[in-house]
């Protein structure tokens, strides 16, 4: 049976930074599933290990800037973006006190705001469905989804994508589905993989060595490991995974977690 956990994630506050540095300082970060128990029993709210090294490394790790993306930043990240495609960590090493979560928030950000901003006031036929990541690979959709903030709703609702452009995002939509085919399968067929899950208090608990990946070493990785950070969520999966980034439900990307148990 499935269960969804229906607490909502909060934001940190300061009691809870304080509490986790405290935590680190004695534990370490060798071992984030005992962060997470120490720091939830002392705030009594449920914190996953994920949330906790996450929140350590992106946000309180000496050094990280948490302040938004200055113009000459911005302006880096479009060319190195073009250079290095989805590969956040490597354009976060070029950027000081940036993380490669930094990184990549900013371009799903930019690119839910743009697309929202295309789809306003348009028939559901017309409308621009987030597919994956490699719509950034067509220059045409690019130049769409990379909008500049300051650029108006009604500029952006007038904008019309050429036939190319179509072609391109229908062949791209094909090939989605059949790698999202092809994951399901294979997850299904490795589901005995999900018993070694710690599902403590009735919670999915992501393996230690899914903490490790990110979006320049997953090829790294067997096959049956679902890719959730470069690939929206295939049908079928979610009774068995917790959904750690943005969810795209209906071609949109959402700023919610997912979070399930077996």
């Amino acid at each position: 049976m499935v269960r969804k956990i229906l607490r909502k994630a909060k934001l940190w506050t300061l009691k809870e930074d304080s509490i986790l540095k405290a935590t680190i300082k004695k534990i370490g970060i060798k071992n984030w599933r005992s962060v997470s128990q120490d720091v939830s029993k002392k705030i009594k709210i449920a914190r996953t290990a994920k949330q906790c090294r996450d929140r350590w490394l992106n946000y309180l790790t000496k050094g990280i800037k948490i302040s938004a993306f200055s113009e000459i930043e911005i302006k880096k990240l479009y060319k190195m973006q073009k250079i290095y495609g989805n590969r956040w960590l490597k354009m976060a090493k070029r950027l000081p006190g940036r993380t490669e979560n930094q990184v990549k928030n900013f371009f799903y950000a930019m690119i839910r705001r743009n697309i929202r901003k295309f789809n306003k006031g348009k028939e559901e036929s017309e409308k621009l469905k987030f597919i994956s990541m490699d719509m950034l690979k067509n220059n045409e959709v690019r130049k769409l989804l990379l909008s500049k903030k300051g650029l108006s709703s009604a500029k952006l609702r007038q904008t019309k994508l050429s036939k190319e452009a179509l072609s391109f995002l229908k062949s791209l939509r094909n090939d989605q589905k059949g790698t999202n085919e092809e994951i399901t399968k294979n997850i299904l067929s490795n589901r005995d993989i999900f018993k070694d899950l710690d599902q403590s208090e009735g919670k999915v608990e992501i393996l230690e060595n899914f903490d490790q990946v990110n979006s320049d070493n997953i090829k790294d990785k067997p096959s049956f490991l679902f890719p959730s950070c470069i690939l929206p969520i295939p049908l079928g999966l979610s009774e068995y995974l917790k959904y750690e980034m943005p969810e795209v439900k209906n071609g949109e990307i959402s700023d919610r977690l997912i979070m399930k148990s077996l």
